[in-house]
Parts: structure tokens; sequence; C-alpha cells
């Protein structure tokens, strides 16, 4: 059963907001005519398609296809429900509201979410306690401090101990109602894979590092094992609450100081994460691993001006600082590398060096990302021979090829031309055959994806290209009146008009048709009837319609010239059908059917004609 927020709530919340003011918090706006355009938070882009509508209340990226209300938005950028993203915006506004009435508890995936939180929530509280409180947690606690980690600072970020015992944790939440079914569902416990139904705690002899969502609750752990062992860190399984690939460690903590200073501080691990915030550093971050994702990024981008990476300075660290450059690169995030003394990483430099030597380090001597690779790639080449030259030159061919700001390629162009005495020309054609090698490789990449979205991407193609049959853009015309004028729907109905050809254009005018018959409105609630709609395919479409409402010719007659130009297709179609049964008529030798046929061909013909003078249409 899915919990109901009374329709008058949702009003008063949207009314009391302004959908840019919102999104203005994740996405830098910029007014362009009537609307507000960005790059879209959604996809990975160098141009902004995402458009933001004032007046209307609604948003849409002609990139991707994302489109919604404020709810929707605020539900696909943090990755929460509906009856989450309703009770952030409600804080915001002076509507008054219990969400804590038991009406919210008929929502079971509101419900679900609810107690794995409370679970989570309480495990970090358990693991700190015996951490800090028992003789159990004194080898980890001392293994910390040993890392140069305060007391104050192990409460701040509620590290913990899971004891070396296979139920602890287990027999703890059992006692406060939790069952085992949902505890395994949120990674809490793990079942064996030697005895079916057997459960035990997922994390045992480990210092344990709660992980937290952008709202501050906790919904996983890292832990890093005590003994001898293997795996050294070991993260909570991809949950309802958790997707490893769109989190990052301490975000919640770190992203106001981040905002302040335009920067984050990317790190490998948790360790390196807090010790940089101890050393007065209180804007690092970590992905849950060495390889970034492009949520990550784009999380990154929406809360920074720049990120510093500062990973260990051993080959792994380059690596994943090689890897994580491109990736933020193509995000659209620039990037800076604070390079590690050899062997050592951002923990160990803030122990051995202290804490200004570090904040130098990640301030005033960090090198753009492109620098550093092209410094670290020469380490792989000779550039005491001619062959290593022309093997490093081709190599940063392809690494600069990759790089986006065409002002920094043509800085590292000329730096490279002065150094190696190698003419611009020749560098630019071996770049631009790099490039082309580049775009062919991701063609190919491209041509293989997977079968499973390949009818949306051609349902949108369909919908996106310029080309439209004439009848299924008088339909995308017609629907789009109808969304911002009320009257036109009743319009239509009095025309007659029975249906449109295609199937999603059938569903959104029935759709629009229930809506309105539900609302005391005299117009249509833009944002309220993509609430109303829930399935996101038709909320895409409809925010696509609407984004191009602002060209809409309003002259008069068009909408009759729509209705006859969607009529005429249909009555096409029918005098084909009706040809075609004429044709196996005479095959069959069935004359009395052919008369009668013919009849029904000449009837649909005089409909044609009459469509086609009314509205003087032509093929």
């Amino acid at each position: 059963m899915s919990v109901r927020i009374p329709q008058e709530i949702l009003d008063q919340i949207r009314e009391q907001l302004d959908i840019v003011d919102v999104i203005s918090e994740y996405v830098q706006l910029k007014r362009v005519g009537r609307s507000f355009m960005g790059l879209c938070p959604f996809h990975p882009e160098k141009s902004p398609s995402f458009s933001v509508s004032q007046e209307k209340q609604f948003y849409h990226c002609f990139g991707c296809g994302a489109g919604g209300n404020v709810f929707s938005f605020l539900m696909q950028i943090e990755h929460i429900s509906f009856v989450e993203s309703v009770k952030l915006l409600s804080k915001r506004t002076q509507v008054a509201f219990d969400f804590d009435d038991r009406q919210l508890e008929a929502d079971e995936t509101y419900r679900r979410r609810k107690r794995m939180m409370e679970a989570h929530d309480l495990a970090s509280k358990f693991y700190n306690y015996i951490l800090m409180n028992t003789e159990v947690g004194v080898q980890a606690l001392h293994y910390l401090e040993r890392r140069g980690l305060r007391k104050s600072t192990i409460e701040e970020f509620q590290l913990g101990y899971a004891p070396d015992s296979w139920d602890t944790l287990g027999r703890f939440l059992h006692k406060r109602g939790f069952d085992a079914a949902l505890l395994l569902e949120c990674g809490l416990l793990t079942e064996s894979g030697q005895y079916p139904g057997k459960v035990f705690d997922r994390f045992r002899d480990r210092i344990l590092f709660p992980v937290h969502d952008g709202q501050g609750n906790c919904i996983a752990f890292g832990g890093r094992i005590m003994a001898k062992g293997e795996p050294k860190y070991l993260n909570s399984p991809e949950t309802a609450l958790f997707h490893k690939g769109r989190i990052l460690y301490n975000l919640h903590r770190a992203r106001q100081a981040i905002r302040k200073s335009g920067a984050a501080l990317l790190c490998e691990g948790y360790l390196d994460v807090i010790s940089a915030y101890q050393a007065g550093v209180p804007y690092a971050v970590a992905a849950l691993g060495t390889a970034l994702t492009p949520d990550q990024a784009s999380i990154l981008k929406r809360n920074a001006q720049y990120v510093v990476m500062a990973y260990d300075g051993d080959q792994a660290g380059v690596n994943a600082a090689k890897k994580n450059a491109i990736v933020l690169d193509q995000a659209g995030v620039e990037a800076k590398v604070a390079v590690m003394p050899q062997g050592l990483d951002p923990d160990d430099v803030v122990k051995t060096y202290g804490s200004e030597y570090f904040q130098s380090l990640i301030t005033r001597e960090a090198i753009s990302s492109a620098d550093y690779m092209l410094q670290i790639m020469r380490k792989d080449y000779a550039l005491s021979t001619n062959e290593g030259k022309s093997k490093y030159l081709q190599a940063a061919m392809a690494y600069l090829a990759s790089v986006t700001n065409p002002i920094e390629q043509e800085i590292h162009l000329r730096n490279l031309e002065s150094e190696f005495k190698v003419s611009m020309d020749v560098l630019k054609t071996e770049l631009q055959a790099q490039a082309m090698s580049a775009r062919q490789s991701d063609r190919h990449e491209k041509r293989n994806v997977s079968a499973a979205s390949d009818r949306q991407r051609r349902m949108e193609r369909f919908f996106l290209q310029k080309t439209l049959p004439a009848h299924v853009i008088a339909e995308q015309y017609l629907l789009t009146h109808m969304l911002i004028d009320i009257g036109v729907i009743t319009q239509v109905q009095d025309i007659g008009f029975v249906e449109f050809s295609v199937d999603e254009h059938n569903v959104l005018f029935a759709q629009l048709i229930r809506y309105m018959s539900e609302q005391p409105d005299t117009y249509i609630n833009v944002a309220g009837f993509l609430e109303f709609l829930q399935e996101e395919r038709l909320i895409s479409y409809v925010t696509f319609l609407l984004a191009r409402s602002d060209q809409l010719d309003m002259r008069p007659g068009l909408i009759e010239e729509y209705v006859r130009r969607i009529q005429l297709h249909q009555s096409e179609l029918v005098l084909r059908k009706f040809e075609a049964e004429l044709i196996a008529s005479g095959n069959r030798g069935d004359f009395a059917q052919m008369r009668e046929v013919q009849g029904k061909i000449q009837q649909v013909r005089e409909q044609i004609q009459e469509l086609k003078a009314a509205g003087k249409l032509e093929r």
C-alpha cells in the first residue's frame, strides 16, 4: 500500500517553493529567455541542455530526457523516495504536516527503508560504544590512537568496533525488534554459503567506519580487519539504502565546507579523510573504492568548483589518479593532483610532516591533472632517445585528445613544441588522428549496448528526430496546447476527436482527462500533473513537450487544423485497409464483396477530400 499525502499539502509545498531556487543548489543556472539553462546533473555533458521553467515549475533535459517537478528532482538527485523528498522540502516551507502520522507507516517502501536506517543507526551507536567503553574494543581503540586520531575525532566520525563474534550485533538488534530477514536485506547480517538458513554478523573483528547519505543517515559500513586476513577492507553490500557508486564518504559533513571553499579534497580511504579533517581540512571526501564513478563525479561537480586528488604516492595511487582524472574531466570537473611523497598516503604525510605541510601540499602545490598525467607518462619512456621521444609524444597526444578544455590543450601543445622542437602542425595532426581513433572506439562501444534499453532509445530518437511525420507533429502540438490551456481539451472533445496514432499520445491524453476530472481547478497545474503521472517515461515526454511550448504557434484555427491533420492520417490508414480488402476479394472472385468494399472506399475518399479542402491540407 502506497502512502497518500493529501493533495492540498503537496500543492501548498509547491506553491511556497521555487523550483529554480531548489535546483540552483545543485546546478549553476543561467536565464535564457523565459527559462533557465544549465549543465545536466544526471549525465555528463559539455553544453547546457538542462532547462528549468520558473513559470510552470518543471525541468527537462534535452540530452538524456530527465524531467519532472521539484519533488521528482530531489528524488533523482538524492536517490530518495517520494515521501522522503516531500519531508525534506516541507522543512523549507511553513506547511505543517505530521510526517510521523501512522498513514506513512502504511507505505511498505517507506516503512522498510525507515527500519533499515534505524537498524544502521543503532548498529553505529552500538559499535561505537564497544570501541570506546569496553575491554573488547581496547585493542582497536589503541590502533586508532597510534594512527594519530584523537578521541574527539573518533566520536565525531562515530567509528566503532565489531567484536570477533558471530552474533553480537544480531542478538543486540533482535532484542530491539529487528527480524533477521530485514537485517539480511540491509546488509548487517549475512548468510552462510555452506549452511543455508544460517545467518551471522557481516562484520567481525573489524574497525568500522559508518557511511552516511547526503542527509546524514547511516546507511552502510566499511570495515578494516584487525588481525591478518582478507579482505583488508570490507564494505556493506548494495542495498535499497546503499549504492556504492552514488555515495561519497563524509559528504554530508563536508558539503558546507566544500561549497564555502570551492574545493573538494578527494582521498582514497576512510582514514585519509579523517586525518585530513583532523589536520584542518574539513572538505575531504572519498570514493568507496579507488575507481571514481560518473555519478560520484557528478556529485562533486554539483558541490565543488574544482577537485584536488590526494592519493597514495605508490603505483596504485598513481593509477587511481590517472583513471579518476579522466572521469572528472569527462564530467566537466576541473581536477588537480596533490602529489604525495613517494610511498606515503595522506594519513602518513600528516603524521610525518604535520598539518601545515599537508595543507600547503593540497592548496599551493597541487598541479592540474593534465600536468600530472604528462609528468607521470614521462617515466615510461626513454626521453634521451629519439624513439622514446616519439613514443612519448604519441602517448601525450592520445591523452590530450581526451582533454575537453581547448585552452588547456593549446598550452600543453605549445609547451611540447618548445621542449621537443616539433612543429605545431605535426603535433596537431597527431592530436586529430588520436581524437578520431578515440571517437571510433566510442562508436564501437555504443554499438554493443544492452538490448534491454534499445526500445526506449528508439522511442526517444523517434520523438526527437526533426523529420517526424506530419500527423505525429500535429499530435505533439495538439497535446502541448492541451497541457497549457484547459480550454483546448474541451474544444477537442467537442469536435469529436477519437484517438491519436501514437500509443504514448493516447495514454497521455487519457491521463490528462482523468487528472482534470479529479481537479477543481479551471487551469492545468503542470507540476501537479507531473506528480499525478508517476510513470517516468510519460513525465519525461511531458516535460519535453512543455520545454518547447514557448515556440508554439498560437494563431486562431490551428487546433482544428491539427485535428484535421490527425483525422486525415487515420482516414488514409482506413483507405489502405479497404484497398487491400478489395484486392483480396478480387483474388477470391468475390464480386459482391468487391462492390461493397468499393462503396466504402468511395466514402473514405470523399472524407479525405473534405478534410483536405477544409484545412487546405496537402501531402
